[in-house]
């Protein structure tokens, strides 16, 4: 509140000496009409030091508003001491040009209420009663008006000074909280429209405000982070097209109460393409039933998708793990039996019919296969591996890379390594070694018909390793389903190894993401929380 009374008082301050430049301005215009008005009655003599004097005045007050601009406390000051010289300036003017027919009466009231405005009610009343005494003086002087007229005189300007003087204060002090009413609340104004802007810029979601014709008039921050650069006054339907397909005539209008929408786009940079999902919330804005706009809340719900997905595939995967632990120790068994059975069959007679010979070796070739089948059952559904190996992930990734490249039943890409050295994890070696064997292995069979194949791996300092191949990538059906059990795109797949590499990453604590584009590749990116340091 002192603030803004401070700020008033120096406006008013600022107005009282304008006026007092105007008063000065005033009277030399006033001179002037009064000597052509007289021509024949003034003596020049008498004019000349006026106009000099006024001229002089109307320069000085120049400079002291050039000082105003610097130095405001000066002019403060000043005004105390400037105002009663102006009554007796303007009572030299009135005495020299007569009382009967001056126009300088005026300047009296005119002082008054300058004094008003700059001291408000108390200074008015000195600044009348000062103006009352030099007025009475002169009139006392002037010989030439009779006695009842200088008793009217006295009566009718004195109580017109003090009636101005009393208005004026009033008035005065009546703006002086009518100007502190107007700081306060524009401060408030100001204040509530920072905190209404840091509130908005703050939002973790995107915030559009439309008006009734769909257009922006309003955004946040976060919205330009999540659909890039923006424009005021650009169609929000051209900024989103894909909510075309949920509103009819192409205009949020056409909603007749708030919805939520799940828009899916396409993000393309310099090296990929990847998919962004959107949950849209657009809410009208009416008054009295007229439609004045519409708010829009955007968030990006991307992250949230796919631990959605996530705890599907984990739903799905606990459900085959009881289904895998209850029936693979009865089937294991039997299948056993059944294989040495016909090995020792095999053994008991010769036969030289091929086809026979073919038929046993194809049973024993299943047998075989179903019993791989059952044995990675068995590790898919063991609860808890033990995490208690120093594992330099660098080093790991480097030897299975070693071991792939010995592997000749493989078609054999570019490797280029970006391994950060010292990378250490606590976890257990031979199944971290698994899972990366079988991506590169996935990766390899991905490029068999890449005409240049390259395989870039990239281990990061904060345990994060890509796997990148430009192989034939994946759909996004396909992508959602490659960590399901029994799901394969080969020939002779099981559908269970990715199934396996995503519960060992998940008993390391760790997250796997995968990111594809069909024709163009793939990314696996394990994320290990447990460095060590």
């Amino acid at each position: 509140m002192r603030l803004a009374n401070l700020d008033s008082h120096i406006q008013i301050k600022d107005m009282s000496h304008l006026a007092r430049v105007g008063l000065y301005f005033l009277l030399l215009i006033f001179t002037i009409v009064y000597q052509i008005r007289t021509p024949y009655f003034i003596n020049l003599n008498f004019l000349i030091p006026i106009y000099i004097f006024l001229t002089l005045s109307l320069g000085v007050n120049f400079i002291l508003s050039v000082i105003n601009l610097r130095k405001k406390h000066l002019l403060e000051q000043s005004l105390t001491y400037l105002l009663p010289l102006d009554v007796v300036i303007v009572s030299a003017l009135l005495y020299f040009a007569g009382l009967q027919s001056s126009i300088y009466l005026f300047f009296y009231l005119y002082l008054i209420f300058i004094s008003s405005l700059s001291s408000q009610l108390k200074g008015a009343i000195a600044m009348a009663s000062f103006c009352s005494f030099c007025f009475s003086v002169i009139l006392f002087l002037d010989g030439d008006v009779a006695t009842n007229t200088k008793i009217f005189l006295f009566l009718i300007n004195n109580i017109s000074f003090f009636v101005v003087a009393v208005m004026g204060g009033v008035l005065s002090q009546r703006l002086e909280t009518l100007g502190e009413e107007v700081v306060v609340k524009d401060k408030n104004l100001r204040e509530l429209q920072n905190v209404n802007q840091l509130i908005v810029d703050n939002i973790k979601s995107g915030l559009i405000t439309l008006d009734s014709q769909d257009c922006i008039i309003q955004f946040n921050k976060e919205t330009q982070k999540l659909l890039g650069p923006l424009a005021l006054g650009s169609h929000f339907l051209e900024l989103l097209p894909e909510l075309k397909a949920y509103v009819d005539s192409s205009s949020i209008s056409s909603l007749k109460n708030s919805r939520i929408f799940e828009i899916v786009r396409m993000h393309n940079t310099a090296d990929k393409t990847f998919q962004k999902n959107f949950e849209v919330l657009i809410s009208r804005i009416e008054t009295e039933g007229v439609l004045r706009g519409s708010i829009v809340l955007l968030q990006d719900v991307t992250n949230r998708k796919k631990q959605e997905e996530q705890l599907k595939t984990q739903e799905k995967l606990a459900a085959v793990g009881q289904l895998a632990a209850g029936i693979a120790h009865e089937i294991r068994n039997p299948l056993a039996s059944m294989s040495g059975s016909i090995q020792l069959l095999a053994k008991s007679f010769e036969t030289t019919d091929e086809d026979q010979k073919k038929l046993i070796a194809i049973t024993l070739k299943e047998t075989d296969r179903l019993n791989l089948l059952i044995s990675e059952f068995l590790e898919f559904v063991r609860p808890h591996i033990p995490l208690e190996d120093k594992i330099d992930l660098s080093k790991l990734i480097k030897e299975c890379v070693d071991m792939i490249q010995l592997n000749q039943h493989i078609q054999q890409p570019e490797y280029v390594l970006r391994l950060q050295p010292a990378v250490l994890i606590l976890g257990n070696r031979d199944k971290l070694k698994q899972i990366i064997l079988n991506i590169l292995i996935n990766g390899c069979h991905a490029m068999e018909k890449t005409l240049h194949p390259v395989f870039k791996i990239q281990l990061e300092e904060n345990a994060v390793v890509s796997f990148e191949d430009n192989g034939v990538g994946m759909n996004e059906e396909t992508k959602k389903k490659i960590f399901e059990p029994f799901f394969t795109t080969k020939a002779k797949g099981t559908g269970l190894g990715l199934a396996l590499v995503h519960k060992i990453v998940e008993l390391h604590n760790a997250h796997i993401e995968v990111d594809s584009v069909l024709n163009k590749g793939t990314i696996f990116r394990i994320r290990f929380a447990q460095q060590l340091r």
